[in-house]
């Protein structure tokens, strides 16, 4: 399937929405770098929300969970 799923997204100017948070400004950036990071890492959305709950636990202490997906 070419140009489907998360490479169609590579080279889009994208921008985040927080709809609703309970972090301080300096963890909602650092998410928003994160995210941005896996998604030029990553292909598969099991795969970016591995590597974003590595990266959480390795900053701010085990047990974050995180799921990726569409919609």
């Amino acid at each position: 399937m070419s140009g489907s799923g998360v490479a169609s997204l590579r080279g889009q100017n994208l921008n985040a929405v927080i709809k609703s948070v309970d972090m301080s400004e300096d963890m909602q950036q650092k998410a928003v770098d994160i995210v941005v990071l896996s998604l030029e890492k990553h292909d598969l959305e099991k795969d970016m929300a591995m590597f974003i709950k590595k990266e959480f636990d390795r900053l701010y202490g085990v047990t974050w969970h995180c799921v990726v997906g569409k919609k």
